[in-house]
């Protein structure tokens, strides 16, 4: 298969393209990881800013707009976007972050992510694509306690399995 790696042209793959959160008015943030893939054996530098008028969305930390990393096979790339909709009216919310890269033949790769936003006032807790967030408490190192470590789920496509990242 190494031969093949190298063989590939390089790609960007998104595990996910969209996001439906939901949450109560108020919520300070909410963090989002995205895993970014790429089959090829040759690295590929992408680049990934918010596209859309959202000052609610960061990427990385509070008030970031374009971040840039590389991937190749076996080593994939993990973005955080931070949803900010503390100051959002009730209702729903749109944005997008888009991802550039170049691949290994000189084609241009472009893939969007959407993020649509329900600020719900009878909404309990925060949802991402149907899936509270889950406490689960951990071992730190040797010599620290047990601690409490929230988790969202990296949704990984929609018929497949969930699994956590910590925030």
């Amino acid at each position: 298969y190494a031969a093949l790696r190298r063989a590939l042209h390089s790609d960007l793959t998104l595990l996910t393209d969209s996001y439906f959160v939901q949450g109560p008015i108020g919520v300070s943030s909410i963090p989002l990881s995205v895993r970014l893939e790429n089959a090829s054996s040759q690295p590929l530098v992408w680049s990934a800013n918010v596209v859309s008028n959202s000052n609610w969305i960061a990427l990385e930390m509070v008030g970031t707009q374009l971040v840039s990393g590389t991937t190749y096979y076996g080593a994939p790339s993990f973005l955080q976007i931070i949803l900010s909709p503390a100051q959002l009216p009730a209702g729903e919310h749109n944005g997008s972050v888009r991802f550039l890269a170049i691949s290994s033949n000189g084609d241009q790769i472009s893939r969007e992510l959407r993020i649509r936003m329900l600020v719900n006032p009878d909404s309990q807790q925060v949802t991402v694509n149907g899936v509270a967030p889950t406490s689960l408490l951990l071992p730190a190192d040797g010599d620290t306690p047990l601690q409490t470590m929230t988790y969202l789920p990296l949704i990984v496509t929609e018929a497949g399995t969930t699994t956590f990242l910590p925030l």
